[in-house]
């Protein structure tokens, strides 16, 4: 029997390693794009009046194609903030976690130093490879609680577009919503630091703005954005845990009055999912009443999802593209909740 089990057991370490790799290598191209299109354009227009949106811009519209490109191999954290996040609150694994977190320092010194090529000294306008600083006028305190604030909001919206279960009608926009949270982050605190919330693009940034100009500021700041930017990820995988941990305890509400109109739809926990139409040519019955609907807890709802998702490309919900969810899938997710009709 032990020798029967060990050839599933290498597979599945196989198919494991090769998750692994795949994550790895799609962090490290998606960073490495990212530093150079996001501070690219930094070094291009800094200190320039009225240009500060275009560097916003170039952040935020990276993030959403880079996303649509790699989610589907790593989830596309492209921030070691939004990895851990993810860890903790339990969407990825250890292996995957170290994989993207080794491809996004990697890359984001790769991107460093393919700037540094692309850019001669004399025509970067920031000095410093667009590196995050303290920005006169300010404290650290200020910026600590900027980068704190900003992680938490960029990172609680991917935690609830990318993973939560209820939001699998609109998984195909969550990169879209990521890619605007990180625009309206630069759009609020750049004048502040340059906003960061992304440890794993700081990094390397500080290191060959040293290297290659001898200036020791951010690397002397570079501290606060990876500290702020932690604790802005814990933050938010606690109060993603909480709202999911919130929703499983809930009640059941069809068993409530079915009178109550909160109970029957969005204000609940409950999924309703329409009886299906016959396929034997008769005429469909009439949409039932909204009280006669089939309930769907939230637990029963989750363990449908996890085993869809691990029929996509054997990796985890929250990891699969937009693709994966179009139309033909969220059928098959609600045909596969329909036939578990013992469970439900």
């Amino acid at each position: 029997r032990r020798s029967d089990l060990r050839p599933n057991r290498e597979a599945r370490r196989a198919s494991a390693m090769g998750l692994s790799i795949a994550a790895f290598v799609a962090e490290y191209a998606a960073m490495l794009f990212l530093v150079v299109i996001g501070n690219g354009t930094a070094m291009g227009v800094a200190e320039i009046p009225g240009l500060r949106l275009q560097e916003a811009l170039a952040f935020g519209l990276a993030t959403v194609a880079l996303m649509y490109a790699v989610v589907q191999y790593s989830g596309g954290h492209m921030n070691c903030a939004v990895t851990l996040a993810v860890m903790i609150a339990g969407h990825c694994s250890r292996r995957v976690g170290l994989a993207n977190i080794c491809g996004q320092l990697l890359g984001g010194i790769s991107g460093a130093a393919l700037l540094c090529i692309i850019f001669p000294p004399g025509q970067d306008a920031s000095g410093m490879l667009g590196a995050n600083t303290v920005r006169s006028g300010y404290s650290l305190s200020n910026v600590l609680i900027a980068e704190t604030v900003m992680t938490l909001f960029m990172v609680f919206v991917y935690l609830e577009v990318m993973c939560s279960p209820k939001s699998i009608a609109s998984r195909a926009q969550a990169c879209a919503a990521v890619g605007f949270t990180v625009f309206l982050g630069h759009c609020a605190v750049a004048p502040v630091d340059g906003c960061s919330a992304n440890p794993s693009r700081s990094l390397g940034i500080a290191a060959l703005a040293w290297a290659r100009y001898g200036v020791w500021e951010p690397m002397r700041d570079l501290w606060i954005f990876w500290v702020g930017p932690l604790l802005g990820a814990l933050a938010a995988a606690g109060l993603h845990s909480m709202l999911q941990q919130c929703v499983e305890e809930a009640p059941d509400m069809a068993k409530h009055d079915s009178g109550a109109s909160n109970a029957e739809w969005g204000d609940s926990p409950v999924m309703h999912i329409p009886t299906a139409s016959p396929r034997d040519g008769s005429a469909a019955p009439s949409t039932p009443a909204r009280s006669e609907r089939t309930p769907v807890d939230a637990p029963t709802l989750r363990a449908v999802l996890d085993r869809q998702g691990r029929d996509i490309k054997g990796f985890p919900n929250h990891a699969v593209s937009a693709a994966n969810f179009s139309s033909e899938t969220s059928g098959s997710i609600c045909s596969s909740a329909i036939r578990m009709g013992s469970v439900l």
